[in-house]
């Protein structure tokens, strides 16, 4: 299952056309596109209202489906330069609000055919690149939506089934008009990349559903109660163990061997022990690393 949320409706209309989704009213400001297990929210711009709406979405198909479902931010952003042509779709490997500098970083543990990009979310229209804040040292693409929703989609789902896909809609430094034509043909034109990513995406989750053996089952399981691993951070393990399975990491037992005797004495110790073994993981999946 799969929430998609894109924050206008030009934006959402080519897509929901593709993918066979119908409109679900759910209010005024907050609408709906349902499928049998896809579905859209249009939210409007800025943070504020992306974080409501995937929030309200969110609960809405847990308390229908008995689950939450992963979730896709995709709309048009600017470029910064000119290095980014126009139409391209990029997947987004960090996203940064440019209010309070809270930073997002998906775990992207699948074969994908985009290219990969930062992202910063602002709170108003930036309109030319001498306009952009002089504490950030390097921006790549910019909007004004993708903080707000990654904020709600992680507090409810864990960072390997949250992912964002942006399209270079303008260039700041050609101080550009887009109109609402042009949203909608952009997105139109950038379809064939966008379904093949959210092909890989889903190939992705349906892997994640499919039962694993017992041996590597058992062998997550005494590591997460040996490290007292949270349910993010179970999540986060299971999704590296198969990724590097996928790519010829071996197995569970075979990569981590037995857990510690003994359980970390304090959080932070915890958590480099967990990230150690993402370490080993990755590792066993790129040995050319």
């Amino acid at each position: 299952m799969l929430l998609i949320h894109t924050a206008l409706s030009r934006e959402a209309k080519p897509v929901a056309a593709r993918l066979g989704l119908r409109p679900e009213p759910l209010a005024a400001s907050i609408r709906l596109y349902a499928g049998d297990d896809l579905f859209l929210v249009v939210s409007g711009t800025g943070s504020r209202r992306a974080a409501a709406a995937v929030g309200f979405a969110l609960g809405l198909l847990h308390a229908r489906h008995g689950r939450y479902p992963a979730a896709l931010n995709l709309g048009l952003c600017g470029a910064v330069g000119q290095g980014r042509e126009s139409g391209g779709a990029f997947l987004i490997n960090h996203c940064q609000a440019a209010a309070d500098g809270r930073r997002f970083v998906p775990d992207v543990l699948f074969r994908h055919r985009l290219r990969e990009a930062g992202l910063h979310t602002f709170d108003h229209v930036v309109e030319s690149e001498d306009s952009l804040p002089r504490q950030f040292p390097r921006i790549d693409l910019v909007d004004m939506e993708a903080a707000g929703f990654w904020e709600a989609a992680s507090a409810f789902v864990p960072p390997s089934r949250v992912q964002s896909v942006k399209i270079v809609g303008d260039h700041l430094r050609d101080a550009p008009t887009v109109t609402p034509e042009d949203v909608e043909d952009r997105m139109r034109a950038a379809l064939p990349a966008v379904l093949d990513f959210i092909e890989d995406f889903r190939r992705h989750l349906n892997t994640r559903n499919e039962s694993a053996d017992p041996a590597g089952e058992a062998v997550l399981a005494a590591w997460a109660e040996a490290l007292r691993l949270t349910e993010t951070q179970r999540h986060r393990l299971r999704d590296a163990v198969r990724f590097a399975a996928l790519n010829g990491g071996g197995s569970a037992p075979e990569r981590l061997g037995p857990p510690p005797a003994h359980p970390p004495s304090h959080k932070h110790e915890r958590n480099r022990q967990f990230e150690r073994l993402l370490e080993i993981l990755h590792e066993s999946a790129h040995p050319s690393v």
